[in-house]
């Protein structure tokens, strides 16, 4: 499910993420239904982010249950759709690589991203994040998401930046925003000369499209088949209904809507923890 510009009021690309809105809504009253369908609107970002920490896929599993489940305690906490999507993010960020090892099934520079850039990675590209709500999730300006994004497609590529001239290097600042269409009409005509100016940025773009048609590949392997996925909410929401929420102070309520500072923290490692109730 894509998640689109946020806009003014009325505007019809923002009203569409209404109906998950409202599911968050729903579910915040204890509604276990909602929930599913909630987090089945994230579920494949969910298992493709916890996926490439190279946990093994029991792991991975239960992982993306005990996220769930925190997520389910927070939902008093999270009144905006874009503090569910922070909640999530921070949660998955949190997740640890484990060692990589030669016999990885995915490749090693993509399991060795730094958290921002795979997580930007895999909401961008795989799951159509708009770049307003992509960067409001990683609490970054849109210019330094341009900038993630940037380094991550280098990294992949094995581009060293430094050692490129100065014109090049903002050659490929361009068409990397053109890759996530951020770029104006006549920006966009720009970068199609430049292409066909430069080597380097006709190498950089050529070799992206090559290298996203694997990545495609690899997140179609990592999601896991419509029944299995359903089954598995089905499940985890099931054993919510018993599972009490926190409920935070008026005070923390407050604070949430301007900081998000006072959602309790999760336990990426799924251990025994305190959970702090409000202030």
């Amino acid at each position: 499910m894509g998640f689109l510009k946020p806009g003014k009021p009325g505007n019809p690309r923002r009203t569409r993420r209404r109906p998950i809105r409202m599911l968050l809504h729903r579910a915040a009253t204890g509604d276990t239904d909602a929930y599913a369908e909630l987090t089945g609107a994230y579920f494949d970002l969910i298992i493709e982010y916890v996926s490439l920490c190279n946990i093994g896929q029991e792991e991975t599993i239960r992982r993306t249950e005990i996220l769930l489940c925190e997520g389910w305690q927070r939902l008093p906490y999270l009144k905006r759709l874009s503090d569910w999507e922070r909640f999530l993010t921070t949660a998955l960020l949190a997740i640890p690589n484990e060692k990589i090892s030669s016999s990885t099934k995915y490749p090693q520079e993509l399991l060795r991203l730094a958290p921002q850039q795979k997580f930007a990675l895999i909401a961008s590209g795989f799951e159509n994040w708009s770049h307003p709500w992509l960067a409001l999730a990683l609490r970054v300006e849109p210019r330094e998401l341009r900038q993630i994004l940037l380094e991550t497609r280098c990294r992949l590529l094995q581009i060293n930046r430094d050692s490129l001239p100065k014109k090049t290097r903002q050659n490929l600042v361009l068409i990397s925003a053109n890759f996530d269409e951020q770029l104006t009409a006549a920006q966009q005509q720009n970068a199609l000369q430049i292409v066909s100016d430069c080597e380097v940025t006709r190498t950089f773009k050529s070799s992206w499209l090559a290298l996203f048609c694997k990545l495609i590949e690899i997140r179609q392997q990592i999601r896991l088949p419509e029944e299995e996925r359903n089954e598995f909410l089905q499940r985890v929401c099931r054993g919510l209904r018993h599972e009490k929420m926190l409920r935070p102070s008026l005070a923390s309520r407050i604070r949430n809507l301007i900081s998000f500072d006072d959602l309790p923290a999760t336990d990426p490692a799924g251990g025994n923890h305190r959970l702090r109730y409000g202030d």
